[in-house]
């Protein structure tokens, strides 16, 4: 997942602005087994009203075991264990993630 623990006033600002054009902004909750409301994760963790930071859930339905988790600072969770993606070479390979 594209991310780090480093606040960027740029980033949040030019996502802001988007939000503020009717973008809706859709960011990875990380893969580091961590709770965002505590340790924040860019730019998941923008408190921009509008986003929506997606963590990943296994075939099970539940919250992966890398997947980041927060109460307060992520949203959503999709399938992220073993999902078919396309790579390079014109192959499919298993991926896990929040991305």
């Amino acid at each position: 997942s594209w991310g780090g623990e480093t606040y960027s006033a740029a980033l949040h600002q030019a996502l802001s602005y988007a939000y503020s054009r009717s973008v809706t902004i859709v960011a990875a909750a990380g893969n580091k087994g961590r709770n965002n409301d505590s340790t924040p994760l860019y730019p998941a963790s923008y408190p921009i009203p509008g986003l929506i930071a997606v963590a990943a859930t296994s075939d099970s339905d539940q919250l992966a075991s890398f997947s980041n988790y927060g109460k307060l600072s992520v949203h959503v969770a999709a399938p992220g264990v073993s999902v078919a993606s396309t790579v390079p070479g014109n192959f499919y390979s298993y991926m896990s993630g929040t991305s």
